[in-house]
């Protein structure tokens, strides 16, 4: 009789614990939970990653920055190598109504800024404000950056000091910092 009792009570804790497993998976499955971003996220552009730079600048301006020529050498039958400057656009896209206002002046401070030997402008950065932005121009595919700042409306250009890594950043809305690696030899 022992045994019985036993096994009923062996029975009864193991039912229980079931029914209790069940129901905090049940309450865990009912319970409110936040939405993931690939659920309530939505496409704003369209980008060619290869000819397009990404730069957010707020919640809802982003610019785009487009490549229509890699500035580099081109070979001709009648003529030598002859360097070409890169050419492109800058855009401000504004994601709330989608509107795209061409930055003229960028457009033409970018142009005039890239040397005879810089391939196209990259990895943008914009200030905390929104107001400066920050790039970097490259000689050759193995040159070291050139970097550069201005303002969104193409005034206020500086080509700062060429660096051998990325080390450049916004401190905030109205210094850039630039630290240099210099040998100790």
């Amino acid at each position: 009789m022992e045994r019985t009792e036993r096994g009923t009570r062996v029975r009864r804790v193991s039912i229980g614990l079931l029914l209790a497993a069940l129901g905090i998976v049940g309450i865990g499955l009912a319970w409110p939970h936040e939405p993931l971003l690939t659920q309530v996220g939505r496409p704003v552009i369209k980008a060619d990653s290869m000819k397009q730079d990404l730069c957010w600048l707020s919640v809802d301006r982003l610019l785009i920055v487009t490549t229509k020529q890699v500035g580099g050498f081109v070979r001709g039958k009648a003529h030598p190598a002859v360097w070409t400057k890169w050419q492109g656009s800058a855009d401000l896209l504004d994601t709330s109504n989608h509107k795209t206002s061409h930055l003229t002046d960028l457009t033409d401070l970018l142009q005039r800024t890239i040397g005879n030997s810089e391939e196209a402008p990259m990895e943008f950065k914009a200030s905390p404000d929104s107001q400066w932005l920050f790039w970097n121009t490259y000689t050759g595919n193995h040159g070291t950056p050139l970097p550069h700042s201005a303002r969104l409306d193409g005034t206020h250009y500086r080509a700062l000091h060429r660096t051998f890594m990325n080390n450049n950043f916004f401190f905030n809305s109205h210094s850039l910092v630039q630290i240099l690696w210099e040998s100790l030899n």
